[in-house]
């Protein structure tokens, strides 16, 4: 069946599993999310997204075992 996943992204999609468990019970109140109150923390959370991103396009990469070319072709930077 091929490479097993690493466990970073092990990881992570449990964190995400758990989420999607609280957000899809009765227990889930919109309230909870904080909004960021100033520019500075908009742009602290927007790059957080940003390097959240990256990583796991990495670990779909590396769990893929994608070469550099494909890589590239995937981040359109190669064609």
């Amino acid at each position: 069946m091929g490479t097993p996943a690493p466990d970073s992204l092990k990881r992570l999609v449990d964190h995400f599993d758990q989420n999607r468990k609280v957000f899809l019970s009765g227990d889930y109140k919109e309230e909870q999310l904080s909004t960021p109150k100033t520019p500075l923390e908009q742009e602290s959370i927007q790059r957080q997204i940003a390097v959240t991103d990256r990583a796991i396009d990495a670990m779909v990469y590396e769990l893929y075992e994608l070469t550099e070319e494909e890589t590239g072709i995937v981040e359109g930077w190669r064609k």
